[in-house]
């Protein structure tokens, strides 16, 4: 029982870990914390896809991570939008594996709020800022369509773009340049891809599944 724990109070409460001790929430973080509440408390699972979800730009990429703060005058949580090329794309992932433990398809119906700020400049790897929230929304299931179709970059080896770094933040320069490829992010994409050919069926949405 005590990974379990860890995970609810280090990982999705207290949001401890190195690179977050400030108490900022994770985009990919957060999301792979919640798994591990998938079979004891689901709903802690659901509400960090919620949760996730507000902070993608209309564009499909999402915020690295961010700090909760007040948003008041239209301005949405201050964070950092990154070229990371992955962090998109637990999205779906994450929302797969709560549809296979709970086979709750009604969450793909819900609609979330966007955010939007300029995209970043050809030179800019990264950007903190406080975005506005959008009055754009969209079904959560389109979210995952944008964050998946975001994502399909490729390079001169028809693998995906690395951009500012994949899974493995340490990679942060391979992909400066607009050129760098990554095996690992090709391999998780191939996954998802999978998942949600299937989910995309289920869904009706027989031209996404092609």
């Amino acid at each position: 029982y005590y990974i379990p724990y860890q995970s609810f109070t280090a990982r999705l409460f207290g949001r401890t870990g190195f690179y977050q001790s400030s108490g900022a929430y994770g985009f990919r973080d957060q999301l792979q914390d919640s798994l591990a509440s998938l079979f004891s408390e689901p709903n802690f699972c659901k509400d960090q896809i919620f949760r996730a979800a507000a902070h993608q730009d209309t564009e499909g990429d999402v915020q690295h991570w961010w700090h909760n703060s007040d948003t008041s005058g239209g301005k949405w949580h201050a964070g950092l939008r990154s070229r990371c090329s992955d962090d998109l794309l637990w999205l779906p992932y994450v929302v797969s594996e709560y549809l296979k433990a709970t086979g709750n398809y009604s969450i793909l119906d819900c609609k979330v709020r966007y955010i939007e700020s300029r995209e970043l400049d050809e030179n800019e790897l990264t950007r903190y800022e406080r975005p506005v929230r959008s009055k754009y929304r969209e079904s959560l299931y389109n979210h995952c369509i944008r964050a998946i179709e975001r994502a399909l970059r490729f390079g001169e080896h028809r693998l995906p773009l690395i951009g500012s770094c994949d899974w493995n933040d340490g990679f942060d320069r391979v992909g400066s340049g607009g050129r760098g490829e990554s095996v690992w992010l090709a391999q998780f994409m191939r996954m998802i891809l999978s998942e949600f050919t299937v989910i995309c069926q289920n869904y009706g949405d027989i031209a996404g599944a092609k």
